[in-house]
């Protein structure tokens, strides 16, 4: 190599300044003004039959470099480094080369070496996560062990401050005296750049709004449609509003923001390297560093946090489907509610955007996640009682979900005492005719009837009718659930026949809202199953179950809670009816399912475990294979 020349290609003047200065090498005695010299020096390359390497490093724009390519030259070579993904950069015989974070093996051994050359030692599981604490970045990485080294501390040590979000991350680097490699920048000061240039780029100052939005979200997928929701567009209008009041009259009406603005400030992002836009993806993922979120936020104070908070929960509410019948969506939102909730749980009291919160885990039961749903409904009910106090609706609203999908988990003991005690609490606050008073009061007496007061259960149905009926009128849900429930109760009790005609009356005359309701109708026809099997027609409630099976797992999905209890059930029916081969086949199937899905020791593993060993006994005692 005869000719070396490394530019520092932050800016335009940056680059025409180094080229002058080596046409002032090569032409000794010239003076020229640095664009004259810098097109000299130019021609030179175009024309020499040296051999030379120009390194453009860390380009933060491409316009800056427009005309001062070094020409292609078979012998020679042009290297540039930048953050930025633009068409421009790309074509005219150039390869393009994504670096990447690193690999845990390559994060690893880099923060080894660096350790071993200021004689420290760290054990490799410390710094595996410690490199997943800064996402694998190689920046990140290389500035958090000179401070390490600096501040003679330990990774467990740092990984502590880094965990304190009262700390910034500034405070956790080095400060410019202290960078390693040869860096120019801190971590922090790198993205804040970007930032500013971001919002340069039409459409001018909204790029580093919609980022904000996004630092409060899951780092891993943002769907494009939160970020560009009508909640999100009237954010990112009252920060342009702001960022330009000078230019309108205070009771003006804000302007809107079209969601093509959007799309465009998250291509500007993507173009910047400050996030990942993947519109071919299904939901149009925004992929941002967790680190480049964390910078973010700690951009802003805290009343603009609870903005942010604000608008990132009603932007999740707005697009989370009412059905939940989108899985994989909800999947996506359940991980940017819990992303959200672990940020501003307090402020989300406090604005009284916690709602997305209560969505979020009604949404894990939906999904089958029923201990994830327990468990956030218990947390969100403790947290309430702080927050707005114990008799306040919202706080009654937890402890009733928290009590449903106990029962739904198959903890009656617990439901039980979680139901009872919000029903005096109701009585107390609402008064006994209250419609949320009622409600729990249904919830007790299905309870009462899995725990064999079959009677007792039916008759608080038929005694909540004539209020059920005021309160809504006959084609009401609720009162449509109420018949259906007393029904099914009384008809254990004693005549399934004539509840059975019941429930096919309703099932041929339902309101529009519950016709096509897959799960309200699969209810309805494993009340019906039951009361076959209680009539003594055990071969039509077999061949009823299947039929619910079928619909259940298309809907469901084959693997969800619902569907492995109906399963169990559907096993224990063809025992009834005579067929103890293929229910202990279904039952071994099954128990092989809830012992990965919900663990080996939940309830209703273990009733299958049972189940599946008492029929195995009695057809080891007849003469059958005890290994079927």
């Amino acid at each position: 190599m005869d000719l070396l020349v490394w530019v520092t290609a932050t800016t335009r003047e940056a680059v025409e300044i180094a080229y002058a200065q080596a046409a002032a090498e090569i032409f000794a005695g010239l003076d020229e003004d640095p664009p004259q010299a810098a097109l000299r020096f130019l021609g030179w390359l175009q024309s020499t039959n040296k051999r030379w390497m120009i390194v453009l490093d860390d380009v933060l724009d491409p316009s800056d470099i427009r005309g001062l390519w070094p020409p292609i030259q078979e012998s020679s070579q042009t290297l540039v480094t930048t953050r930025r993904r633009d068409a421009a950069l790309r074509g005219q015989s150039r390869s393009l080369v994504q670096v990447d974070t690193f690999s845990p093996e390559e994060a690893r051994a880099y923060f080894s070496a660096k350790l071993d050359e200021n004689e420290m030692s760290c054990a490799p599981e410390e710094i595996d996560l410690l490199a997943n604490d800064l996402g694998y970045l190689p920046l990140a990485m290389a500035q958090a062990a000179s401070y390490i080294v600096d501040q003679g501390l330990g990774v467990r040590q740092y990984r502590e401050r880094l965990a304190d979000h009262r700390r910034k991350l500034v405070d956790l680097l080095p400060d410019d005296s202290g960078l390693p490699d040869d860096q120019q920048a801190a971590l922090a000061a790198v993205w804040d750049l970007s930032i500013d240039l971001a919002d340069e780029v039409p459409p001018v100052g909204l790029a580093s709004a919609v980022l904000c939005l996004a630092s409060m979200l899951e780092p891993n997928g943002v769907p494009t449609a939160i970020l560009a929701s009508s909640a999100a567009r009237t954010y990112l209008a009252i920060c342009r509003h702001l960022m330009n009041e000078d230019e309108g009259n205070p009771g003006d009406q804000l302007p809107e923001i079209p969601h093509e603005l959007v799309v465009s400030a998250l291509r500007t992002l993507h173009r910047l390297s400050l996030v990942s836009h993947a519109p071919d993806e299904p939901h149009q993922l925004v992929r941002i560093h967790p680190l480049i979120q964390r910078v973010t936020r700690e951009s802003v104070d805290r009343e603009h946090r609870s903005e942010l908070s604000f608008f990132a929960a009603a932007s999740l509410l707005e697009m989370w489907p009412r059905n939940g019948a989108d899985r994989d969506l909800c999947q996506i939102l359940r991980e940017n509610a819990d992303t959200l909730s672990g940020l501003a749980a307090e402020d989300m009291w406090e604005n009284g955007s916690y709602h997305v919160r209560f969505r979020c885990a009604e949404s894990y039961g939906e999904a089958g996640m029923i201990s994830s749903a327990i468990s956030q409904w218990r947390e969100l009910g403790n947290e309430a009682e702080i927050h707005i106090g114990s008799d306040h609706s919202d706080a009654l609203e937890c402890h009733t979900r928290l009590g449903v999908w106990q029962a739904r988990d198959g903890n009656f003991s617990d439901a039980m005492e979680t139901l009872r005690a919000l029903y005096g609490c109701l009585t107390r606050t609402k008064g006994p005719s209250h419609a949320d008073t009622i409600w729990v009061a249904g919830e007790l007496a299905n309870l009462l009837g899995h725990g064999g007061a079959f009677r007792a259960a039916g008759q608080v149905f038929k005694d909540l009718r004539p209020k059920l009926l005021e309160l809504y009128g006959e084609t009401h849900r609720l009162v449509v659930e109420g018949r259906c429930q007393e029904a099914y109760w009384l008809g254990r009790s004693g005549d399934p026949e004539a509840s059975i005609d019941i429930l096919q009356d309703v099932l041929s005359s339902l309101p529009e809202d519950l016709s096509d309701d897959v799960e309200f109708l699969c209810i309805v026809r494993q009340y019906i199953v039951d009361l076959r099997a209680a009539s003594g027609d055990l071969s039509g409630s077999v061949r009823e179950l299947e039929s619910v099976l079928d619909v259940e797992v298309q809907y469901f999905g084959a693997e969800h809670p619902e569907v492995l209890i109906t399963r169990h059930n559907l096993a224990c029916l063809r025992s009834q009816a005579g067929d103890d081969l293929r229910a202990i086949s279904e039952l071994r199937d099954l128990l092989v399912v809830r012992e990965r899905v919900l663990g080996e020791m939940h309830s209703r593993t273990v009733n299958t475990r049972m189940k599946l060993q008492e029929l195995r006994s009695a057809a080891s005692g007849d003469g059958a294979d005890g290994n079927v």
